[in-house]
């Protein structure tokens, strides 16, 4: 009988944390936060701004699988869009909420 391959998880990362900032700005030039809802005005899809440590990136993560889940748990949602460092999205982003604080 052949062994079982053993898969080790990635361990959550510590820019995960909900309240650090991102060096992403907005459209009015306010910096983004993780955990801050956001809108992406092109497109009006909201959500939250997390660390996607599967892409090891910043994103909108939308379409929270669980209602009664943490809405601030990475784990929770089943959707993503990768928002680039280059602030080349800049102009399409607006912080709608800091719930967080």
């Amino acid at each position: 009988m052949p062994d079982k391959k053993r898969y080790k998880p990635i361990p959550h990362d510590k820019r995960e944390r909900v309240g650090l900032p991102t060096g992403l700005y907005d459209l009015q030039n306010s910096e983004i936060m993780t955990g801050d809802m956001v809108e992406i005005i092109s497109s009006s899809i909201i959500g939250r701004v997390f660390w996607n440590r599967y892409e090891q990136a910043y994103g909108l993560f939308y379409g929270c699988w669980y209602a009664d889940r943490d809405q601030f748990n990475v784990d929770s949602y089943g959707k993503f869009i990768r928002i680039n460092s280059d602030q080349g999205m800049k102009m399409d982003l607006i912080v709608i909420t800091r719930d967080w604080e």
